[in-house]
């Protein structure tokens, strides 16, 4: 496997690549503490940095491993996974799992990046709990969730923060919300707090809203932002001293149909911009990411009929009246889950739809070039199940996505992992 090592000591420092594929040589070091920093196009190197006292007699480097963290996995671990954030040593996952007595708990799971799972925690309530994001907060992780609740004559939704430490075990819980409707949509991190972009019930029906909170939980500002219909809230971006909240609302002319929004504010949630974008289509924007001053978004798109259902990907210029779309049904697309950069291009997440039946889909990955050219890429493997990507992540290896996979002889969903390097190959 090749790789290349830097080395630093002071004010030295010195590249060099791997020696025939097997390991590297080198000298005119000095003696003393040394930092070394590996990086790998086909692998993972384990830890990636390390600090180690250089002597006459040299050093070996035996706790140093190279992971091959490429894989697609089957995994027998019941739910589906939706979420997922990476640390020096591992994946953690979140995801929403059925139970015997309740109809939904959630979980969280660590997997290793050979893609064995480590451990898995269940939390649940008298609700029904369904994760949506995890982030790390800190030496914390923290699930948001929305917890469902029903009684013979109303259903309603909370929120529920689940912080727990990162052996999984709980640290603090709270359940945010009124008596109503109030859901998350996205969670983004601040340095000393957290942002939640959310859906509540409003003055005029449903608005989107956002909420900081401290990473003890307690929260310190909100604000409902919406118009005089019903918004729900979508994907939260942060671009440079703004925050961007892509919504839905439903059209004026036919309540069917539900059309792209976006609002904008500062960092205390003040509004500066807001604009809806009619195409005639429904469009839910599923994942973003800012990159080069341009958000790109992914998600689907529905036009009535089965054979005009497909992914959704294109570009937005914070402040502009106009969004770029770009509709994508041929080769059997689905949806589009997310979106990440690749070199110059931006790698994406794609459900296939199976030629043998409209249910039936496979997980698979494609490249956008960010302006109106998409190209799938074959290196998956394709399951007899039927597969369902909910979340897609950029790693330091390459790029990880997972949601589930339904067993119909157990009639079960399993969560499904799928892991490429940054030319899209799974091993």
């Amino acid at each position: 496997v090749p790789f290349s090592v830097i080395i630093t000591a002071g004010n030295f420092s010195k590249t060099i690549e791997s020696n025939n594929n097997n390991g590297f040589e080198f000298d005119n070091i000095p003696l003393g503490v040394v930092r070394l920093s590996f990086s790998s196009s086909s692998c993972r190197i384990v830890p990636q940095n390390a600090e180690l006292n250089l002597t006459s007699s040299g050093l070996t480097l035996d706790s140093f491993r190279l992971v091959k963290d490429y894989w697609n996995c089957d995994y027998t671990l019941e739910g589906s996974a939706v979420d997922c954030v990476e640390t020096d040593d591992a994946y953690y996952i979140c995801g929403t799992v059925k139970t015997a007595l309740r109809a939904n708990d959630i979980f969280l799971t660590k997997v290793n990046f050979d893609g064995d799972v480590l451990w898995t925690k269940y939390f649940g309530s008298l609700y029904d709990d369904e994760s949506v994001c995890l982030r790390v907060l800190g030496k914390r992780l923290l699930i948001a969730s929305n917890s469902v609740y029903y009684d013979k004559d109303f259903a309603g939704s909370n929120v529920r923060l689940i912080l727990t430490d990162m052996n999984g075990d709980l640290v603090e819980e709270k359940l945010w919300g009124g008596s109503g409707y109030e859901t998350v949509n996205d969670i983004y991190v601040e340095s000393s707090s957290f942002v939640l972009a959310g859906t509540v019930d409003g003055s005029n029906g449903f608005d989107i809203v956002l909420v900081r909170f401290g990473y003890d939980l307690t929260e310190k500002k909100r604000v409902n932002l919406g118009g005089s219909g019903d918004e729900y809230g979508c994907v939260l971006v942060k671009t440079g001293n703004s925050f961007c909240y892509f919504g839905k609302a439903p059209d004026s002319s036919d309540g069917t149909v539900y059309n792209p929004i976006v609002r904008i504010t500062d960092e205390e949630f003040n509004e500066t911009f807001a604009e809806t974008f009619a195409s005639g289509k429904t469009e839910i924007i599923k994942s973003a990411v800012f990159s080069g001053g341009v958000i790109y978004f992914c998600g689907s798109y529905y036009d009535g009929v089965i054979s005009k259902k497909g992914g959704l990907i294109g570009s937005y210029v914070p402040g502009e009246r106009v969004i770029n779309n770009n509709y994508f049904c041929s080769e059997n697309i689905e949806s589009v889950a997310g979106i990440y950069p690749n070199g110059s291009a931006f790698a994406v997440s794609v459900k296939l739809r199976k030629t043998n039946g409209l249910r039936d889909s496979d997980a698979a990955m494609g490249e956008f070039d960010g302006v109106n050219s998409f190209s799938l890429k074959t290196t998956f493997k394709a399951s007899s199940n039927e597969e369902e990507t909910i979340f897609f992540k950029g790693t330091a290896a390459g790029f990880l996505s997972g949601g589930s996979s339904y067993n119909s002889s157990t009639g079960k969903y399993f969560i499904k992992l799928l892991s490429v390097n940054r030319e899209y190959y799974v091993q």
